[in-house]
């Protein structure tokens, strides 16, 4: 009971000064929209160099390896989702821990076109601080729950670098199927593929 409380507490504190809303919830993560007091949190992520391994840049559309965003290109990250709520209706969305509120990753939805086809495409980045502890599988399947049955999407996609193999085992325990290599801002990467 006072473990329900706590949550309770938390997710109303969190929304209220935040300004945010919270979307779903799974064992020991709310996820909820960003909004721009979200910067100083997301450069535990996004300014990582190992968290930011396998992330291309956008505006070169090179593989950098160890490419960390600045101050500015986080802000802009928070842009392009306040865009996407508005726009196609879902975006990536903080990873906030239930005992006691921090934001610990990123996850959530990407509309990404392929082969003339537009997918939602599952995102998942956590800080450093928190792999390993099964955060990542939690989230991905939380968000596959969310666009199966809230967002009505009958399937799912996920592009992860041939190399990146924990991101792999993550996808694969969320029940995605190889499906097939592919062209990714110009590098081969592996593509996954879900249907519900």
């Amino acid at each position: 009971m006072v473990k329900s409380f706590q949550a309770i507490f938390i997710f109303l504190f969190t929304n209220i000064t935040t300004h945010a809303t919270f979307l779903y919830e799974s064992k020991r993560i709310m996820y909820r929209e960003f909004t721009y007091d979200d910067v100083q949190a997301l450069e535990l992520i996004l300014c990582d160099k190992e968290v930011m391994e396998y992330n291309i840049s956008y505006p070169e559309l090179i593989k950098a390896v160890f490419h960390v965003f600045c101050q500015q290109e986080i802000q802009d990250f928070i842009a392009r989702q306040i865009t996407s709520y508005q726009e196609h209706g879902f975006g990536l969305y903080a990873m906030i821990k239930k005992d006691d509120g921090t934001l610990i990753g990123i996850t959530g939805l990407k509309e990404h076109e392929f082969e003339g086809k537009h997918y939602p495409m599952i995102v998942y980045r956590l800080a450093k601080k928190y792999w390993g502890l099964g955060y990542a599988n939690e989230a991905a399947r939380a968000t596959c729950d969310y666009t199966r049955d809230v967002l009505h999407m009958p399937e799912m996609i996920a592009t992860i670098d041939p190399a990146n193999i924990p991101s792999i085992k993550v996808i694969k325990k969320a029940g995605f199927s190889f499906w097939k290599v592919a062209p990714f801002r110009g590098f081969p990467f592996n593509f996954y593929r879900i249907n519900f």
